[in-house]
């Protein structure tokens, strides 16, 4: 075990103070930088120390419920702090989660959950064992559940930190009927991985889980909710998502080409609107919508020549008919018009072809004002138009310097880009390399991988 990882503890009460960093020193975690009997000991200490991990009780003298962890991940936000307590509730493990805890332990945990704790909460910035996680499962409360690596729930900009497959769950390939979508039965999936699918998200993919018998809990854009019999699962490309399912469940994962569906709804591109959206259905009376489904499954699993053409022509209807229900339900709110926006000037970069295509030429198209687009991306994607415009360019450039022989010329060239001194200064104020070196170094994967 690690033996300089830096620890402090803070609980009002001497004996189990004194106890707890006895067992600490057992498991050879002895470089305890500090002890506090309340909150004001603790920020006191803090000013001149610094621990890797902080274990607070949850019950501090002098301050009430949440209030020490959010100041100390208010001021602190590099410190994992463990939540220390006899309560167990999920309610209690919920709302510490909620402002920033990197674990929450029993105070009657075995020494081996102690030490994996440690462990797992310095190395990777949070743990819960499978005692928290069926607890969660089990509560109705709708909860942000995933995990922040200091602590706490994640936001969608930290979705770097999970796995994120080009295929299924696990699988960075996966064979499309024609380049649009692949139909698997839920039990197919969960039986191999034990009915538990851990947090990740797909590069590429929009995927429909449809439930039809049977239930779990699915975590979807950073909150709960129960399944149940006739369950209907929208998950957006890049979004993260956990599920686990009943030994009994039964229904379909539906994975799209993202890329696929943007070119199929061109001619109607109101339901581009359904390829942000992430959404929880109960479709039991949805009686159509049914029908579809049952039609799309029945049709991969002919396996007949005319099987392409006719997934072609069912999805369409398919998501006609599912952009009725979200318009009936009225899902189709503000911020996912302005996903469906965002992704309409995704497309138009495209199609521009030209890094110096002026944004009024962009907001006349989408008929928004420049204000407007720059909100949209700044809030959605934390950049300005202009530099999600070069970084599109950027990234076909690293894949040409890569993969073809072109001349840095030529490349500059096929991408529009007025000269080569300014493809040069785009290219290394993106990645810290000029063209002609990132060519040639010979760690060029790492740096493709950290961009």
């Amino acid at each position: 075990m690690e033996t300089d990882i830096k620890i402090a503890i803070a609980d009002d009460h001497s004996i189990f103070r004194k106890g707890f960093i006895s067992t600490l020193e057992t498991l050879d975690f002895s470089n305890i930088v500090f002890e506090a009997i309340n909150a004001k000991e603790v920020f006191d200490n803090l000013e001149t120390k610094t621990p890797d991990i902080l274990f607070l009780d949850i019950q501090m003298p002098d301050t009430t419920d949440t209030e020490t962890l959010e100041k100390i991940k208010e001021l602190y936000p590099d410190i994992k702090v463990i939540m220390i307590s006899a309560d167990y509730q999920d309610k209690t493990i919920i709302r510490f989660m909620k402002k920033g805890s990197s674990a929450f332990l029993s105070k009657d945990s075995t020494l081996e959950v102690l030490g994996k704790t440690i462990e797992t909460v310095y190395d990777t910035g949070f743990f819960y064992d499978d005692k928290i996680m069926s607890m969660l499962s089990e509560s109705a409360e709708r909860v942000s559940f995933s995990i922040n690596p200091n602590g706490g729930v994640t936001s969608k900009s930290d979705i770097n930190n999970f796995p994120r497959y080009k295929g299924s769950y696990g699988n960075d390939t996966i064979e499309l009927e024609r380049g649009l979508v692949n139909i698997f039965s839920i039990q197919e999936d969960s039986v191999k991985h034990n009915n538990n699918i851990g947090l990740h998200s797909h590069a590429n993919l929009f995927q429909l889980i449809v439930v039809e018998k049977g239930g779990g809990d699915i975590v979807l854009e950073e909150k709960q909710y129960q399944i149940r019999n006739h369950t209907l699962i929208a998950i957006p490309k890049n979004t993260l998502h956990s599920f686990t399912l009943h030994i009994n469940a039964e229904g379909y994962v539906f994975n799209y080409s993202d890329v696929a569906l943007e070119n199929l709804f061109k001619k109607d591109s109101k339901l581009l609107s359904l390829l942000d959206c992430g959404l929880v259905l109960n479709i039991r009376e949805y009686q159509e919508l049914n029908e579809i489904i049952e039609k799309c499954v029945s049709e991969y699993n002919k396996k007949s020549n005319e099987r392409g053409f006719a997934l072609k022509s069912l999805s369409e209807f398919l998501f006609l008919t599912l952009h009725r229900v979200y318009t009936e339900k009225g899902y189709l709110t503000d911020t996912n018009k302005e996903k469906f926006y965002l992704r309409q000037f995704t497309l138009l970069i495209r199609e521009f072809n030209s890094p110096h295509v002026k944004l009024d030429k962009y907001c006349n198209r989408l008929n928004l004002t420049e204000r407007r687009l720059s909100y949209m991306c700044k809030q959605l994607c934390n950049k300005t138009p202009k530099q999600m415009i070069l970084e599109y360019y950027i990234e076909l450039a690293k894949n040409a310097l890569h993969n073809s022989d072109q001349t840095i010329g030529e490349i500059a060239d096929s991408l529009n880009f007025s000269s080569i001194n300014h493809f040069t200064t785009v290219f290394k104020q993106h990645t810290g390399l000029s063209p002609s070196e990132y060519k040639v170094n010979k760690d060029w994967r790492g740096i493709h991988n950290r961009q």
